[in-house]
């Protein structure tokens, strides 16, 4: 700016023009008043003038610049994107994204790896860790909770969420998650609970919101009981949904047989529990990039955009388990599913991505020592070798059908397995850790806890505005960052809510306010 400010008085100037101003007519001393002539004068008055102007144009264009630099355009308005995903890589810190990218190809990287653009802190109102219901809420509403809370704030009351300010904008939403889609985060975006173990409620309030898109598991939270659900109050909510126009489905099959052009919601619920772990995954089952795939199909042909929430859920299961394999397993999925919403927005050119992880979770360290050793080394090969989580190890032991060394042999790859290593799991032969305690030796990872860690995440942007989500931030400026671009206003959502309070019969949960409360899930 000092330059522009020079240029443009030197060309506006009598002295830019040719006319040379003798020294003493430029500067007086500070200790003797000038002689000075009417001509001097008028000359002086036109210089200051002169400047005065330049300054002026000058601070216009630069004001432009900055202005077009952080999104707003030349009428002072804020640009907007049309379209958002929000892709959230559950229990996915720093070093699972070392683990996936190394086991993958050290050199090659990740999708992620283009567009890392800093780091986000996880702390909840409560806790310096937080659970996924609190880090979720804050992602979703832009506002910090206890952890438990499903988009409530810390006095229970509900928050507007990125979908209901998206759907207030009569654009479409959708979730895709392979946990069930009444868990924690996808909850965030489109229920609002004191407890996150409400599923049942959460439920019923997703079948009520009924989005464009609805793909994942947890079929059983709505079903009845009598119809192999477990649901205690009768109701029937696929039926409910049903009856409002949306198509209902259980299979693959079905989800390669929609009709894309149709504009019925489409609810897929592709599990009674939990979707399997992608090391586990067979055909009964789509993968998370080929719902995200369908997902995009159905809500970019809205003339008004759209809002996504994807979430790579189980990346967090398997590093509670401690389960390296499978960890790897639904990373390295989660990031496939990365490349395909990143072809779309690099395609469409008006789609805002977002990838965040609401907490780091099992401590995972990429070498450990064994026996008390440091070998600056780990072996990726080992995981490559697993085919089977460490759930379903166990849960075929329990068959009575195969023994310990077998079941590892065959499906672990580990064919020296210790007589101490043997009797270490055969003692606790229900716990998915120790099923995972070989594998782990011989990779050399490690984990420090069975639960989350309170270590910044990653945080990735692609599109418009990606820049603002540039250095540390904390886990509400994410969603509140979202919000802006793309137009958002959460504290009006939240004041629409709160005017239906009715539909939301919410009260403070004392029982969830204690500092300290711990989550395993």
């Amino acid at each position: 700016p000092p330059l522009i400010c020079v240029r443009v008085f030197m060309e506006l100037s009598p002295q830019g023009q040719g006319e040379e101003l003798d020294q003493q007519e430029r500067f007086v001393s500070l200790t003797e008043e000038p002689q000075r002539s009417p001509c001097d004068t008028r000359l002086r008055k036109r210089d200051v003038m002169l400047f005065l102007v330049g300054v002026l144009i000058a601070s216009a264009f630069v004001g432009l610049v900055l202005a077009l630099e952080h999104g707003r355009t030349s009428s002072g308005e804020y640009s907007r994107s049309r379209n958002l995903v929000v892709m959230v890589s559950d229990g996915f810190g720093p070093a699972s994204a070392t683990l996936a990218r190394q086991s993958k190809n050290p050199n090659e990287g990740l999708a992620l790896d283009s567009i890392l653009v800093g780091t986000s802190r996880t702390h909840s109102v409560t806790n310096l860790i937080t659970d996924s219901a609190a880090g979720g809420t804050a992602i979703a509403c832009g506002k910090k909770t206890f952890n438990g809370g499903v988009a409530v704030d810390s006095d229970g009351k509900p928050l507007g969420t990125l979908l209901e300010a998206a759907r207030t904008q009569n654009k479409k939403v959708g979730l895709v998650v392979t946990s069930h889609v009444s868990h924690a985060t996808p909850a965030c975006f489109s229920s609002h609970v004191t407890d996150r173990h409400e599923e049942m409620e959460i439920a019923a309030q997703q079948a009520d919101f009924l989005p464009a898109v609805l793909l994942g598991g947890g079929r059983k939270m709505f079903l009845p009981i009598e119809k192999g659900g477990g649901r205690t109050d009768g109701r029937d909510l696929l039926e409910e949904m049903a009856r409002r126009g949306a198509r209902v489905l259980s299979t693959p099959s079905e989800l390669e047989a929609l009709d894309i052009q149709s504009d019925a919601p489409v609810v897929g619920l592709f599990a009674e529990g939990h979707m399997d772990f992608e090391i586990d995954r067979d055909a009964s089952q789509p993968s998370l990039t080929r719902m995200v795939e369908v997902a995009l199909q159905l809500l970019q042909r809205h003339g008004d955009g759209f809002a996504l929430l994807i979430e790579g859920s189980r990346i967090d299961h398997a590093a509670h388990d401690n389960d390296p394999a499978a960890q790897l397993g639904d990373a390295l999925e989660y990031d496939t599913a990365v490349q395909k919403v990143l072809d779309f927005a690099r395609e469409d050119g008006e789609t805002l991505v977002v990838s965040v992880s609401d907490h780091s979770t099992g401590g995972i360290t990429v070498g450990a020592d064994v026996s008390g050793t440091a070998e600056y080394q780990w072996y990726p090969d080992v995981l490559h070798r697993v085919s089977m989580s460490a759930g379903k190890m166990a849960a075929l032991y329990a068959s009575g059908t195969s023994s310990i060394s077998n079941v590892l042999n065959a499906y672990a790859g580990i064919t020296d397995l210790t007589q101490e290593e043997e009797d270490e799991i055969h003692s606790n032969a229900e716990s998915t850790s120790s099923w995972g305690g070989p594998v782990r030796r011989r990779a050399r990872i490690g984990y420090t806890t069975h639960g989350h860690t309170g270590v910044d995440v990653n945080l990735y942007a692609f599109g418009p505005h990606a820049e603002d989500f540039r250095g540390n931030h904390d886990n509400t400026d994410v969603g509140n960052l979202a919000a802006r671009t793309m137009g958002f206003d959460l504290a009006a959502e939240t004041t629409r809510l709160r005017a239906r309070r009715g539909v939301y019969d919410l009260s403070p949960c004392p029982s969830c306010l204690r500092v300290g409360d711990v989550y395993h899930d």
